[in-house]
């Protein structure tokens, strides 16, 4: 079997920064409880990895995160997520003296220093998906900003905007999402003008789905069903009409019966360990 490499694979700057910050939180604290507030990236294998470290998550789905905070002993120490959390939050940890180690990505700061500096001048729109983390932070960060939520295609209080606004977008979305809500918004204000949007690592990586050749008949994509960049690569596979699989490891990998198959494409999402992509490239060339 012919395996394609879709590059880059494994974590991008952003997640390795993210991992980086989390275990050098329990290695300067290893006397006091260091907890993960949330999934700091969406991968349970990076998760599990932390968790044999030592690190104690406080999923999210659970409960909500200041609740979390709440229960959480004095004294102790935590780690904010990757995509963004509430400023507010860090009231509540000076208050219990914990110790903050913020992960955030820096594309996400980003987005959110132009919309507090644009802000001052001009209306925000920022297109996201309702329900994710980094959208959810954003909007408390910025309660000011119009969502444009590429659920459903809509723009939250249209007619509220009453000139020039300026657009900023989530990090993870894809070019379909994005393109799909410029076209609405041109429509809606014809002096409307663009600001940041997607990361260069989400960008890269759904450009190189979109140059494979046709003769790749499936692709293969490692990363977890709830990381928002994991899923694009698999709908970008999909929108191409390969054969397209999301599959989080190796284990999950050999699942999936890949006979009759001559040439795969392995692509990964941002927040996937390059030793999985290294492994899972043998296992492809073996067959």
């Amino acid at each position: 079997m012919k395996v394609r490499i879709v590059s880059p694979l494994g974590f991008c700057k952003g997640v390795q920064e993210a991992i980086e910050k989390a275990i050098l939180a329990k290695k300067e604290n290893p006397d006091k409880n260091v907890y993960l507030l949330g999934g700091i990236i969406h991968n349970q294998d990076a998760i599990d990895a932390l968790e044999s470290e030592g690190l104690i998550l406080l999923d999210e789905r659970m409960k909500p995160i200041e609740q979390w905070l709440q229960e959480i002993e004095p004294d102790q120490v935590v780690v904010f997520s990757a995509h963004g959390h509430d400023k507010k939050l860090d009231l509540i940890c000076k208050n219990k003296n914990l110790k903050i180690y913020d992960t955030t990505c820096t594309f996400v700061e980003d987005n959110l220093r132009e919309a507090i500096v644009e802000g001052e001048k001009r209306p925000i729109i920022y297109i996201g998906s309702s329900g994710h983390p980094e959208c959810e932070a954003f909007m408390l960060n910025y309660p000011k900003a119009y969502l444009f939520d590429v659920r459903n295609n809509e723009l939250a209080d249209a007619d509220e905007i009453d000139f020039n606004p300026l657009v900023i977008a989530q990090t993870t979305l894809s070019a379909k999402e994005i393109n799909a809500a410029k076209e609405i918004l041109n429509d809606e204000f014809p002096n409307i003008a663009y600001g940041r949007e997607r990361c260069f690592s989400t960008s890269i990586r759904q450009k190189a789905i979109m140059d494979l050749p046709s003769s790749v008949e499936a692709l293969v994509v490692l990363g977890s069903p709830y990381s928002n960049n994991s899923v694009k690569l698999y709908e970008l596979g999909k929108e191409r009409m390969f054969k397209t699989f999301l599959v989080r490891n190796l284990k999950d990998l050999k699942k999936i019966d890949l006979r009759g198959i001559n040439e795969v494409a392995l692509a990964s999402g941002a927040s996937t360990f390059i030793d999985i992509c290294k492994e899972c490239i043998t296992y492809l060339e073996s067959l």
